[in-house]
């Protein structure tokens, strides 16, 4: 790769912040814009977080700011519930789960019985292949190796 080539990543997080844009512009009604980043797997393991945000000139053409930080369990437990298969109520769920919600908490806030967050959670482990409770947090948020970038996802 030159020296003027930008890395895909980088590339991805900036295309879809022009796009976003260019939406908006055509689009008279304003819409909700999903945030412009991307998620990409370091070969360490560790997941980092791209952030792209414009930068409003006084003069000139605007320019394109991108932020790098470590992901947070919160960046990536959309992507990695998805590729888990995971359904929207267990998505919903495992994110009370790792809020440190109680079963009957959980429960409480999803408007299900006891039996029914215990079923959901069966179903979480049997995708994900944790068979603990404490492992679901730990079990679904570390595993995935083979995932290296993830295109812009939706909070």
């Amino acid at each position: 790769m030159g020296p003027d080539i930008l890395p895909r990543p980088v590339r991805a997080v900036c295309s879809h912040l022009l796009s976003q844009t260019l939406l908006s512009a055509v689009s008279s009604v304003s819409s909700a814009k999903s945030p412009s980043k991307v998620c990409i797997q370091l070969l360490d393991g560790r997941y980092l977080v791209l952030h792209a945000s414009r930068m409003q000139q006084l003069n000139g053409p605007d320019q394109i700011a991108v932020r790098l930080e470590q992901a947070i369990p919160q960046d990536l437990l959309p992507l990695l519930a998805e590729s888990h298969g995971l359904s929207a109520r267990e998505r919903e769920l495992l994110g009370y789960v790792l809020r440190s919600y109680s079963s009957k908490e959980i429960a409480a806030a999803m408007n299900i019985s006891a039996y029914t967050v215990q079923d959901h959670l069966k179903s979480i482990f049997a995708k994900t292949s944790v068979y603990t409770h404490a492992g679901s947090s730990f079990g679904i948020l570390y595993p995935v190796s083979n995932l290296r970038m993830i295109v812009p996802f939706k909070e």
